[in-house]
């Protein structure tokens, strides 16, 4: 950590939270130490977000920042980099098989979302624990296997399925969660004026209601709309909703049917 960083207080210093903007654009390598400075020392007199002072000073362009911020996690190679044990993706894997007869790693992958190279070893666990046997193969190769489950695979699978009836995609760890809900605030989405009336170009917007959604979305808390029936709520949220800058997190429109007939609630969540 540089000099620079440690001496200023509005620079992420040691012991700094890592989920920090400007840490991580550090990070990344997007902006250099002086330029960050420079974005907190004008953002303290302009206002605004770190973000659009950094666009601003044309330290930034507006591509490579929401580039940045859809950015999206790399695929795990093995089952080491997936962060969960060998154990727990077999039992998920022998719950899949239960329902699937005959397949091949690639029809594996396609279950658990996961690549083949996370599948081999996971599959080789089974076939060595007795639970799975290879059954033929078109190919002298590996991945043109067909397997299926022996007896004491569909006996074991049974007995996971009771304990959890879960059969889906791989989990990701919590701390992987943790860290892109971090890094996909809503909270660092650049909305502009300009943002705004490309997001409802398809409805009338009133310029009051437009000045009173653009610091509400911004503020990146729930947004709360009420009114009779047919005045546009939910077409508002779904206007929200659809446009790709505001769709960073997911905009959700839930009615409230029961003190509130007549309301939604547009609130910014984690995807």
């Amino acid at each position: 950590m540089s000099a620079a960083i440690e001496n200023n207080p509005g620079l992420p210093g040691r012991g700094a939270e890592p989920n920090l903007l400007g840490w991580k654009l550090l990070a990344a390598k997007l902006i250099t130490e002086p330029q960050l400075k420079e974005a907190l020392e004008r953002q303290k007199t302009k206002g605004g977000r770190l973000g659009e002072n950094l666009i601003e000073l044309g330290f930034i362009t507006p591509e490579d920042f929401n580039g940045f911020l859809k950015r999206h996690p790399s695929a795990p190679n093995t089952v080491e980099e997936t962060g969960l044990e060998l154990s727990f993706l077999a039992e998920l894997t022998l719950k899949h098989i239960l329902f699937m007869g005959e397949f091949k790693f690639a029809d594996i992958a396609e279950r658990v979302k996961l690549p083949v190279s996370v599948v081999d070893p996971v599959v080789d666990f089974l076939q060595r624990n007795k639970f799975v046997e290879v059954k033929g193969a078109s190919q002298f190769m590996r991945s043109a296997y067909r397997f299926s489950l022996t007896d004491q695979g569909r006996k074991r699978a049974a007995e996971l399925l009771e304990i959890c009836g879960y059969i889906g995609p791989a989990p990701v760890t919590l701390e992987d969660y943790r860290k892109m809900t971090v890094a996909q605030t809503v909270k660092n989405v650049n909305v502009t004026q300009e943002t705004l009336k490309q997001a409802f170009s398809s409805l009338v917007v009133n310029e009051r209601a437009m000045k009173r959604l653009g610091p509400a979305i911004i503020s990146g808390r729930s947004i709360f709309l009420y009114g009779p029936p047919g005045n546009g709520k939910e077409d508002q949220g779904k206007a929200g909703l659809m446009h790709p800058p505001l769709q960073v997190r997911l905009l959700t429109v839930m009615p409230i049917v029961q003190r509130f007939p007549f309301a939604f609630i547009w609130a910014p969540i984690f995807r």
